[in-house]
């Protein structure tokens, strides 16, 4: 139980954890995981929020082969922990407000055209690119960068590869 919309009253997250026992075309590196939130309406009465529980989505650590432990991407959100730190975040908060959120590019990072990496495009941002932000989902970015020659460049990008993940992101509109 978290106060995940910031209207006093806490509500109910459920993270359920399976292991896959089925050739899905990915390498998973850990158990699957879906974060799902619910909001009491009254005494044993829920509704599912269906916009946080996107934010905090489904996934697993996905390795880059079945023979290697090389991590490309790390679901987030396995723990009660994990959960309640990204609550008290800053970055969650002006997420949930909608705010315009500004942010930096740290290393080579791929634009993906969903938000997983089956869908690696073959466009790229480089570090010091300013990105917005314009949702966020299981650990992803979706960002707009305006390349001065192509215009509006969109895609989906992890949120380990910005400034938005180490807590010290470049701006957000008051």
């Amino acid at each position: 139980m978290a106060d995940s919309d910031f209207d006093g009253n806490a509500e109910l997250f459920v993270i359920h954890r399976t292991t896959l026992y089925s050739d899905t075309g990915i390498s998973y590196g850990s158990d699957y995981f879906t974060t799902l939130v619910y909001k009491s309406l009254a005494p044993m009465t829920y509704e599912r929020n269906e916009r946080i529980s996107a934010y905090f989505g489904a996934g697993g650590d996905v390795l880059s082969s079945p023979m290697s432990d090389k991590l490309v991407y790390e679901y987030p959100y396995k723990s009660e922990a994990s959960i309640q730190s990204r609550l008290s975040s800053a970055q969650y908060k002006a997420w949930f407000e909608q705010k315009h959120i500004t942010t930096r590019i740290l290393d080579k990072t791929y634009l993906y055209s969903q938000a997983n990496v089956a869908d690696k495009t073959s466009k790229y941002l480089i570090p010091d690119d300013e990105v917005l932000i314009v949702d966020q989902r299981a650990g992803w970015l979706e960002a707009v960068f305006h390349n001065k020659k192509k215009g509006k460049i969109k895609g989906w990008i992890q949120c380990k590869d910005t400034l938005e993940c180490t807590n010290k992101s470049l701006d957000i509109d008051k």
